[in-house]
């Protein structure tokens, strides 16, 4: 499936735009590409801000919002044995020593992925709101 370079990370997005500035499709195989060509060159200096870059951007979501863009990214990416490992290798990624859910929500790097709720977004200005319906 096609991953939009919007999606993924705000450096892609710059490097990969039509003449309107729309994010144009990555081809087929991109990320396999990417790995193979960084995988002892610095691949974790490039997949751990693309993971934490997707983490920023669905904390902005509401339930109402389209969180399967950042979502759907993060899937896609984790195809990818080598971007799987990298992310399991991320400080953030393991909240072993997280002290509660809350916590787990606003300090690991999957935290805010499993806060998408259909509850009010009464402690985060997720967008569109659901208290302003």
């Amino acid at each position: 499936h096609m991953l939009s370079a919007g999606s993924a990370a705000p450096g892609l997005a710059s490097m990969a735009t039509d003449a309107a500035g729309a994010p144009e499709p990555l081809p087929h195989g991109f990320f396999d590409a990417l790995c193979v060509r960084f995988a002892e060159d610095g691949l974790e200096d490039i997949v751990r801000p693309l993971l934490w870059g997707l983490n920023e951007k669905v904390q902005g979501v509401s339930p109402l919002g389209d969180f399967r863009g950042p979502t759907g990214t993060l899937a896609h990416l984790l195809e990818n044995k080598a971007i799987a490992a990298v992310m399991a290798s991320t400080e953030g990624f393991d909240a072993a020593n997280v002290r509660d859910g809350r916590a787990v929500e606003n300090e690991s790097l999957l935290g805010p992925f499993f806060k998408l709720s259909c509850l009010p977004d009464v402690f985060w200005n997720g967008q569109p709101s659901v208290t302003d319906l």
